[in-house]
């Protein structure tokens, strides 16, 4: 169902404002390999690479190969081939230098000895199927003269890879188990499947030190619900809606308040606190699934090694900060509103590479739920879909009807019904799965920047946060990044329905490799 996406994203997309200080840009441009060159067998001259580097005076140095590739038989229908490491986007690999400040400068992404993938991108045409073996992977040193290296079938898991079909053509990745040899510095990593070399892509390898390491060890989160900074006040007003905090503690959570206000909370207590629970699961699994965890918080290894636990879970910490929690408050207005202004749906501290505790609940942290409740009835096409269950429009809010309670049921299926009872069961689950989607988002984002998202500057010190080039779909300010389709660490200055309309919410390719642990970001 669209609807609730294009809904989570408006309301992610809207904008938030992040604490803590910029980060240093990369400043030296990094040897790249020349695009064109085609090149599997020729050894890698010593000694003369930063000289080659040194003396080039446009920004874009290049380093060629003589030797032809070797003959590895036909090509077959295969239009396109090229590698890529961790599934970062042909345009991001390096090869296309970006722009700071208006400079063209050249960069490389940083790998860890192993643990990061390889991809092999075969376009083609519909005849066309990939060899039964894995492509050919050869490893060179730029830095230091030693023998090339193949990376075989058995240095990756699973063992060989694995060949699969995409809207392109064929992808085939694996992930590398057993360490290419040499240390730290520039590499260049070439592919050849059915005759067809790839281009040649530079790589660093870096020491995933302490420092730079975001993950050391899983990382504990908790999320609490019941923070009570106001009373919420909505009316009707002409033909919108008043949306008033006022700034006086009631009781009652403000997340709580969020929800009634939208028409969820209409029936009794027992209606409520179940329409609550669903709803937090909801997030939950949400956040689950953009963190690349399983459904029930444990992880592979794709996960990214974080933990979220929940106010009211059994195993919640009674001192969040004693336990080495980092926090996030869901509830409340933004402390820094004002009418007339933007409206911002969360702020956290920046916390480049995760290296301390984060406490997001301070009145200018976490996520916003009334910032929700201004956007919602602010917005004539969920004002249209929903008026009829408004508290503030006069409307019979979910659950004030005895038939509602069978909305709750994990096994209803609104289909079942006919006429104004199918619209309203619909719609409840279009508020319902509208509102979890859109709380997951912002608070991924959220937790995505005291994670260390997204850093400033050129790989490796940055994550092309303020780099411009044919990656960026729209130029943003601060720690986001806008790259083609919807990704979670973009801002509000560059949502647009086209990436609503043919994607869902994620990390891109960069981010999520780094919460992976599979790239190395910084100094």
């Amino acid at each position: 169902m669209r609807t609730p996406i294009i809904l989570s994203c408006a309301l992610l997309m809207a904008a938030c404002d992040d604490g803590g200080g910029a980060s240093p840009r990369a400043d030296g441009a990094v040897l790249l390999m020349d695009a064109g060159a085609e090149d599997l067998d020729a050894a890698v001259p010593s000694g003369d690479a930063d000289a080659a580097g040194d003396a080039a005076t446009d920004g874009e140095p290049t380093f060629r190969f003589d030797a032809a590739p070797p003959d590895l038989g036909p090509p077959d229908v295969l239009r396109h081939l090229w590698v890529t490491v961790n599934d970062i986007p042909e345009a991001m690999r390096g090869l296309e230098p970006g722009r700071v400040d208006g400079a063209r400068s050249t960069f490389a992404w940083a790998l860890p000895e192993a643990g990061w993938t390889i991809e092999v991108y075969a376009e083609n045409g519909g005849a066309w199927e990939p060899p039964a073996e894995a492509p050919y992977l050869l490893w060179r040193a730029i830095d230091v003269d030693q023998p090339r290296h193949v990376i075989e079938p058995a240095h990756v898991a699973p063992a060989g890879g694995r060949w699969e079909r995409v809207e392109s053509g064929h992808r085939w990745q694996g992930r590398v188990v057993t360490p290419p040899p040499g240390e730290p510095g520039r590499f260049t990593l070439q592919a050849a499947v059915a005759g067809t070399t790839t281009d040649l892509v530079t790589v660093l390898r870096r020491e995933l030190t302490p420092e730079l390491d975001p993950f050391v060890e899983v990382d504990p989160w908790f999320v609490t619900f019941s923070r009570d900074r106001g009373r919420l006040e909505v009316s009707a007003a002409g033909d919108g809606f008043a949306v008033t905090s006022v700034a006086e503690p009631d009781g009652r959570p403000d997340f709580d308040e969020a929800v009634e206000a939208l028409g969820l909370l209409g029936g009794d207590d027992a209606w409520d606190a179940e329409v609550l629970r669903q709803l937090r699961e909801a997030v939950r699994d949400q956040l689950h699934a953009f963190y690349l965890l399983r459904p029930d918080g444990t992880r592979d290894d794709d996960s990214v090694r974080i933990r979220f636990v929940f106010e009211g879970d059994v195993d919640a910490p009674e001192d969040a900060a004693a336990a080495g929690f980092s926090v996030i408050a869901v509830g409340g207005e933004d402390a820094e509103w004002a009418p007339g202004g933007r409206t911002f749906f969360g702020r956290a501290a920046i916390d480049w590479n995760n290296q301390a505790v984060d406490d997001n609940t301070a009145p200018d942290r976490g996520v916003f739920t009334t910032s929700f409740v201004r956007f919602v009835l602010a917005n004539r096409v969920t004002v249209t879909l929903l008026r009829d269950y408004l508290p503030a429009a006069g409307g019979q809010p979910f659950g004030s009807l005895p038939s509602d309670a069978d909305f709750l049921d994990a096994d209803f299926d609104p289909n079942q019904l006919e006429g104004q009872a199918e619209i309203r069961a619909l719609r409840f689950r279009f508020a319902l799965d509208t509102l979890a989607l859109a709380m997951a988002s912002v608070l991924a984002h959220e937790i995505g920047h005291s994670l260390g998202l997204v850093k400033p500057g050129l790989p490796p010190e940055g994550l092309l946060a303020g780099v411009d080039g044919p990656w960026v779909s729209a130029d943003v300010d601060g720690a986001h990044i806008d790259t083609e389709g919807f990704n979670l660490m973009q801002s509000g200055t560059s949502f647009s329905l086209a990436d609503v309309a043919s994607s869902t919410p994620a990390f891109n390719a960069p981010n999520r490799a780094y919460l992976q642990r599979r790239l190395v970001v910084g100094p």
